[in-house]
């Protein structure tokens, strides 16, 4: 299990975004420069925010909502039985023993910095995403917490051995979970990596992002360079937001509500509007006669494209885990899985340093 050696990369962003005030209009220089921007044309296909038409033969296919998919059967045909199933050991005493590090911090054995989690956690943030129970449902919420070991050393260091992690369950499909029948939860933004996290999965979030102006989106000026718009607390159309623990008034608006996560998340939420608005301004002094639609979309379609290269490019082969790319395959079942979402691809969290 390796951790992530530097804590510096976090502060190394933020520092870029305060010193630089013109960031969000500054090219990048590349060493092979591909055409240039002003090439960028109108879309002559445009996919709906919501996600639905990306794959031709099955236009439902990873859409807002759809349910994840199973990679294998579900463990009973009672979806309690396994929460009741008393000899599995507590979550946290399985993390206690694989995370117990006694010599301190250990650095990673490629030379990847916090900023390799970071973007992990963005694209994660743009494909998936489980809503819990809590001030989600009619009702009490349903709960698994998980017990703490008595004597943990961060948890529990009085002993007193009746602490529990409070944990809520997953939203799930109300058709399902019925009859014998396992319940099946839904992904509530989509399965595409198509820049939702900047431009939300849902036309009202998206709308609401949008300035209406030179195909911008909209923005909180700041003497040190453009930052998330901020919702008015009377806004009642505002995309509602996760993580914030301050007053609706204080909160940044992006395409994903857990934009407010942490600083280095909302960092890079940051520099993808600043991207998105540098090349419609770009777009629009180029192309005086298009609309506010025109550029908007040309530049989602950049920003997109953008996100895939530095995930296909550098992200994932910076970890090995990268194939070489063949061919479009129709046969290929693209969902998000259980299994994925709310396993695999937390490995980033095994990635954060103390």
């Amino acid at each position: 299990m390796t951790r992530r050696g530097s804590t510096f990369a976090v502060a190394s962003l933020m520092l870029l975004l305060l010193l630089i005030p013109g960031a969000h209009a500054f090219s990048v220089e590349k060493e092979n420069p591909g055409p240039n921007h002003a090439q960028i044309e109108i879309p002559t296909s445009i996919y709906p925010i919501d996600g639905i038409g990306h794959h031709q033969e099955n236009p439902d296919l990873n859409s807002r909502n759809t349910d994840l998919i199973r990679l294998i059967p579900s463990a009973g045909s009672n979806e309690t039985d396994w929460v009741a199933r008393s000899n599995l050991p507590s979550p946290r005493e399985i993390s206690n023993a694989i995370c117990y590090n006694p010599d301190g911090m250990v650095l990673d054995e490629d030379g990847l910095s916090d900023m390799n989690w970071l973007w992990g956690q963005f694209i994660s943030h743009d494909i998936d995403f489980t809503l819990t129970q809590n001030g989600r449902v009619d009702g009490a919420a349903e709960r698994i917490d998980i017990p703490i070991p008595s004597g943990d050393l961060w948890m529990d260091p009085q002993g007193i051995g009746t602490n529990m992690i409070m944990m809520f369950r997953s939203v799930y499909n109300q058709s399902t979970g019925m009859n014998e029948t396992p319940r099946e939860y839904p992904n509530s933004v989509t399965g595409w990596l198509d820049g939702s996290s900047v431009y939300g999965s849902s036309e009202q979030t998206a709308d609401w992002l949008r300035s209406g102006i030179g195909g911008r989106l909209k923005v909180t000026p700041d003497p040190n360079g453009d930052l998330l718009p901020l919702a008015d607390e009377n806004d009642e159309s505002a995309p509602s937001m996760s993580f914030v623990g301050f007053s609706a008034s204080e909160r940044y608006i992006a395409g994903d509500s857990r934009a407010n996560e942490h600083v280095g998340l909302t960092a890079i939420h940051i520099l993808f509007v600043r991207e998105h608005n540098r090349i419609a301004g770009l777009l629009e002094s180029q192309h005086p006669e298009w609309t506010d639609e025109d550029i908007y979309q040309a530049a989602r379609k950049y920003v997109t494209a953008l996100l895939q290269q530095i995930t296909y490019q550098e992200y994932l082969p910076s970890m090995n885990i990268h194939a070489d790319y063949g061919e479009f395959d129709p046969s290929i079942d693209p969902s998000i899985s259980n299994a994925f979402a709310t396993l695999a691809f937390r490995m980033g969290h095994s990635q954060i340093g103390p």
